[in-house]
């Protein structure tokens, strides 16, 4: 089954090398995915070192290794990196769609949790729920969290923020739309995918 690799840790050294100074200023990586057929094949980043990819469709458990280990990268880790989807709960429901349906169901609709002991006594969290070694958590249109526990007993991986509420007063909310609003500039080949995209189902 051909697919990427999963790139190394330290790939994006490369990358600073390439453009010196930009990993101090830029602290921001923004994930999106594509489906094709019904089947998600692509998952990448605004970072050019980290996408993952499967013309057969990527399985839940490539998606979140591959995310894991995004978010545990020491360099980035290093450098504060905050990650971040528009309108992610499309993908969040794409990446967990292999899970079993009554963890897939927790996930979906989280319970509150009440604290009732140590320093967070009387606070309220959202259920999380456990698969194979991932601990994961899920707030719509908020966030998607993956976190595994180290072989020094802390959780690490990686939480990605949807952003899509910060744009509740735009006349239109879609992506490019939004860019040009915005007075971004928007290159020819993201508009044009994006007009294109009823093509790729």
């Amino acid at each position: 089954m051909p697919r990427k690799p999963i790139p190394v840790l330290d790939a994006d050294l490369e990358y600073d090398a390439e453009y010196p100074g930009l990993s101090h200023t830029k602290n921001f990586i923004a994930l999106d995915g594509e489906t094709i057929d019904d089947k998600y094949v692509l998952l990448a980043t605004s970072h050019p070192s980290y996408c993952l990819e499967n013309k057969q469709g990527i399985t839940t458990d490539e998606a979140l290794d591959f995310l894991y280990r995004l978010g545990h990268n020491r360099h980035l880790r290093k450098n504060h990196t905050s990650f971040v989807g528009y309108f992610f709960s499309y993908d969040v429901e794409m990446i967990c769609r292999d899970l079993p349906i009554k963890i897939k169901r927790r996930l979906f609709n989280p319970r509150n949790i009440l604290i009732s002991k140590g320093k967070d006594k009387g606070k309220i969290i959202k259920d999380r729920v456990f698969y194979k070694e991932y601990e994961l958590t899920y707030i719509k249109r908020k966030y998607f969290s993956i976190r595994k526990k180290g072989i020094n007993g802390v959780f690490y991986g990686i939480t990605i923020y949807d952003v899509s509420g910060f744009f509740t007063g735009f006349p239109s909310r879609k992506f490019v739309e939004v860019l040009r609003k915005m007075d971004i500039e928007v290159p020819q080949e993201i508009s044009t995918g994006k007009d294109n995209r009823h093509f790729f189902s």
